[in-house]
């Protein structure tokens, strides 16, 4: 049965009703909203410096829209309070969390919110140049130790496609969170510094001094520095707790291009439910200032607790460990070529440079010890290169390449980035060089952070 031509009219007239009528009402400009300690009242309407609201619940109950901008005045403190941020931009539009105020004043302070300072539930949201902390845990008297369970960031179950960067987080736990069910987020430019506070168990289970908990998916963590934090009192074989990344229940991560000087940079393990995957380590530069430093610790199958943890690559990083038992990759109860790729790496530590209780995928690196050729508890590759990596200055905190290294030119990994830790363009020569620098030539550009500039600072 054919329609009627009134049938064909009206559903003409809805149509441009719904296209868009001549008169309806356009999408509300992008806004921005204020938070300060200067002229500052929740009754204001947030709308410019001179009329900020004061505290953050006020601006964590504000209906933010993609596009929007929250603005947190520098210099200064939020104390007791918490910054929740709820709200879903676009990825076209999203929603800004940045500062204003004179760039000279010290990032906004916020500090002991309870468990957390700032938490993130929302997506596309871009959170930059905060600085968290928690400064009144409680401490073990035997000790001092700081105890508690204290985070500085949170992205929390389902947060994702989210950026934090430019920000620092002291005195926490772990200074982020990355939850599970958090996925795509991007956590870059940031300082996790001095964090030395402990969760304690008893024996063997405490938790904490670390910079970051690194759980979720298809996380990204770059450019980020690691220092200094640890616990304040050793565990019974006389050992500080310190790591920069601890990577739980998680799948096809990027940890690319950081500096640490943590005792531990990384260690992976899988929960009952969860098996940690995939996961890649690549142009990350390791310092540590403390003796049994590892770089990299994970677990095969015969790991009941912790293991399996499957697919870790390990491609292009540099390694200076010359404290008394540094060193580099750590595989252990059943470990194998699914569980551990290791290639182009430099590798420079005191004692064992690569350890494991099974051959493994590993090739083309540089492995060296402050005595001399290293000894392998496994047959090595034949393209591995047992000599003196000839950095420039590793005890003095340099580890890219003098001209005489056999670094140069020599690595085969399959590394995904085109720019080495220092962001100069790879390859400069034939070929890309093994570890974390590139020798970089004369006449060529570095890439792309534009008016930020990388300079890893010197180990304290």
């Amino acid at each position: 049965m054919r329609p009627s031509r009134w049938c064909l009219l009206v559903t003409a007239v809805l149509v441009v009703g719904l296209t868009g009528m001549p008169g309806a009402a356009a999408a509300p400009a992008p806004a921005s909203y204020f938070v300060g300690c200067e002229r500052a009242a929740d009754s204001n309407s947030g709308r410019s410096p001179t009329a900020a609201w004061r505290t953050l619940d006020r601006a964590s109950s504000a209906a933010l829209r993609p596009g929007d901008r929250l603005l947190v005045q520098r210099g200064c403190v939020w104390d007791g309070e918490r910054l929740d941020l709820g709200w879903n931009g676009t990825a076209s539009s999203p929603i800004v969390v940045a500062t204003y105020g004179d760039s000279r004043d010290p990032r906004p302070v916020i500090q002991n919110g309870g468990w957390t300072n700032v938490r993130i539930d929302g997506s596309y949201l871009d959170v930059s140049s905060l600085s968290v902390r928690h400064d009144r845990p409680r401490t073990v008297r035997a000790c001092g130790q700081p105890i508690g369970d204290y985070y500085g960031f949170v992205l929390a179950d389902g947060a994702h496609h989210n950026v934090l960067r430019g920000s620092r987080a002291t005195r926490e736990m772990a200074g982020l969170l990355l939850s599970r069910g958090s996925s795509y987020n991007t956590v870059t430019r940031n300082e996790f510094v001095g964090n030395n506070v402990m969760e304690t168990f008893g024996t063997d289970k405490d938790l904490g001094a670390w910079g970051m908990t690194l759980n979720g998916h298809h996380q990204e963590v770059s450019d980020n520095v690691f220092r200094d934090n640890k616990a304040e009192c050793p565990n019974a074989e006389g050992i500080i707790y310190s790591k920069s990344v601890n990577l739980y229940a998680a799948r096809h991560n990027e940890i690319h291009h950081n500096f640490s000087t943590d005792r531990v940079f990384s260690e992976l393990g899988s929960s009952d439910t969860e098996v940690s995957e995939d996961n890649l380590y690549a142009y990350n530069v390791f310092l540590p200032t403390l003796p049994s430093a590892r770089f990299i610790v994970t677990r095969g199958a015969g790991d009941a607790a912790y293991g399996p943890v499957l697919s870790t690559r390990v491609l292009n990083n540099s390694v200076y460990a010359p404290a008394e038992d540094g060193q580099g990759t750590v595989c252990v109860k059943g470990c194998g070529p699914g569980i551990l790729t290791v290639r182009s790496n430099v590798l420079y530590t005191s004692s064992t440079v690569m350890f494991a209780d099974d051959t493994f995928a590993e090739g083309n690196n540089i492995l060296w010890t402050t005595s001399g050729p290293p000894r392998l508890p496994f047959e090595p590759s034949n393209s591995d290169v047992f000599a003196d990596p000839r950095l420039r200055d590793p005890s003095g905190g340099d580890l890219s390449l003098t001209a005489a290294s056999p670094a140069v030119d020599a690595s085969t990994s399959s590394s995904p980035y085109r720019y080495d830790f220092d962001h100069t363009r790879v390859p400069q020569g034939d070929a890309p060089d093994i570890g974390a620098y590139e020798l970089r030539q004369t006449g060529t550009n570095r890439v792309g952070l534009g008016a930020w500039s990388w300079r890893a600072p010197t180990p304290a």
